[in-house]
């Protein structure tokens, strides 16, 4: 090998290294690259606020908010599947389940002649609409050991 090899060698590499840091400074001068902010919101912690605690007042249940959002129409579509089993009638008759005629304000398993699960009867109170909703919306986890599904 003559003395020559190392210099070229170590030419060979400079010149590569400028190459890459000329193509990178006449890039970033062409094109401006615009940093995205971050997507998230940012966060105050409570130290930072100050807020002073606001005292929740309660709200009547049913809410107009609440009632406003619901549907009649989706209601009535839903309850075809409980009409197999409940009567709402003022005739009052129970079939698989009892019949729910006035149910809001009437006391829990009180329908004359129907036979509710220990559950239900263990249950006490009276019928509310924000309990009607609870066990409307997962009725095994409201009172346990109810047979409705």
């Amino acid at each position: 090998m003559s003395g020559l090899f190392f210099n070229k060698v170590a030419a060979a590499t400079l010149s590569a290294v400028l190459g890459v840091l000329v193509i990178n400074r006449f890039a970033g001068i062409v094109v401006h690259p615009e940093v995205p902010e971050p997507d998230h919101f940012a966060y105050k912690l409570a130290a930072e606020t100050e807020a002073k605690p606001v005292k929740a007042e309660p709200v009547a249940f049913p809410s107009p908010a609440w009632l406003s959002a619901r549907d009649p129409q989706k209601g009535a579509k839903v309850f075809k599947k409980c009409k197999a089993c409940h009567d709402v009638s003022n005739a009052k008759k129970d079939g698989t389940g009892p019949h729910l005629w006035g149910v809001v304000g009437r006391p829990k398993a009180a329908a004359e002649g129907f036979s509710y699960s220990s559950g239900m009867k263990s249950a006490g109170g009276n019928w509310t609409y924000e309990d009607l909703d609870k066990f409307l919306t997962k009725p095994k986890d409201f009172i346990k050991g109810t047979k409705m599904t």
